[in-house]
């Protein structure tokens, strides 16, 4: 015998929702990146000044939790880590590895034969603003830290089912 069930849901804080059931789809609330980011760490340069034995000068660093406001000009860098918001006027990050550290905050490039990774993950890449994302309905960790990447602070999921369980007859016994 198959009865129609009234499933309940509540909203609940992102914190809490580990291990409950989503109510019903979600869409991205924001762009994943959020904007141009460095997928390595490295120096955040313009492409036409990556030529080996090129030196160029490092005027500011920029990591994920402060970002650089200066703007790359030609001959510039600004050493950047992986995350990090890429400074306005970069359009490719060298990696460390293809550099030479040199003294009074110069760098030189010792490897340009990568042409083709520019090393930036740009805004959006992940999914943008408004995509559905294909979540599994039970909040594991990876769903959570998706959730919260997709900008939600609090969703719906179902409301906990009460159970329980009324046994009457002379099967009860006495412990």
């Amino acid at each position: 015998l198959k009865k129609n069930i009234n499933v309940k849901s509540e909203w609940i804080n992102l914190s809490k929702s580990l291990d409950r059931v989503l109510a019903k789809n979600l869409t991205s609330l924001c762009d994943n990146p959020p904007m141009d980011v460095s997928s390595m760490d490295g120096y955040a340069i313009k492409d036409k000044d990556y030529r080996i034995e090129n030196t160029l000068e490092v005027i500011d660093e920029s990591s994920a939790g402060r970002p650089s406001k200066k703007k790359i000009a030609t001959g510039k860098a600004v050493r950047i880590f992986t995350g990090a918001c890429i400074p306005e006027g970069a359009d490719k990050v060298i990696i460390q590895e293809n550099v030479k550290v040199l003294p009074n905050n110069k760098i030189q490039i010792i490897d340009a034969s990568d042409i083709t990774n520019l090393f930036i993950r740009k805004k959006g890449s992940d999914f943008k603003k408004g995509q559905y994302i294909r979540l599994n309905k039970l909040i594991s960790p990876r769903e959570l830290l998706l959730l919260a990447s997709m900008g939600y602070r609090e969703f719906e999921v179902i409301k906990k089912f009460k159970i329980s369980i009324i046994s009457v007859g002379n099967e009860l016994i006495k412990p």
